[in-house]
């Protein structure tokens, strides 16, 4: 597939997220689902959303975020090429992984109105990626951090509002 095309369906899906928790938020308000069987499928069901809805935002956050590519995206400057948002072959996908159950347990930490939980997701990862993130101010640790700060900022704040929703929908 395509970059551009890759990058319009990323935009598409999360401009689209955004409006579906939106919402979500707005029926949450409106009203309280009953009885708990329907609150837990709700739930699942936001689980699973969220989760996929914020794959696509780091995607587009990451994106965002990297160094222009051409020299018609900065005048004056040398191209330089674009990063690879793909795993190395051969790998766990251990960074995807964790931020699919990132955002699950803390939409589910949201929803069942448990703040702590997040902290202690935020620690876990931190203490995982510690001995990666380590080294040179200037070299690939320090664009490992900056990747790991920006992916894990974007899906905290996407499974934040989907957690939202679930918790204005049950509460």
């Amino acid at each position: 597939m395509r970059d551009r095309t890759r990058i319009a369906l990323h935009a598409t899906a999360s401009i689209g997220g955004l409006v579906v928790v939106g919402g979500l938020v707005a029926a949450g308000i409106a009203w309280r689902l009953e009885p708990a069987w329907l609150q837990v499928l709700a739930v699942a069901a936001i689980v699973a959303a969220g989760t996929a809805h914020g794959a696509s935002v780091v995607t587009m956050v990451f994106r965002l975020a990297a160094p222009p590519s051409s020299r018609l995206d900065a005048p004056g400057s040398e191209p330089r090429p674009q990063p690879d948002l793909a795993p190395p072959q051969n790998s766990m996908r251990g960074g995807w992984m964790i931020g699919v159950l990132e955002r699950a347990s803390t939409i589910l930490a949201v929803a069942v109105a448990e703040p702590t939980i997040i902290a202690a997701i935020v620690a876990i990862k931190a203490v995982g990626r510690f001995g990666e993130l380590a080294g040179d101010a200037h070299g690939a640790a320090a664009r490992m951090r900056e990747r790991f700060l920006v992916g894990s900022l974007a899906s905290l704040t996407v499974a934040g509002l989907w957690g939202v929703a679930a918790w204005l929908l049950v509460r």
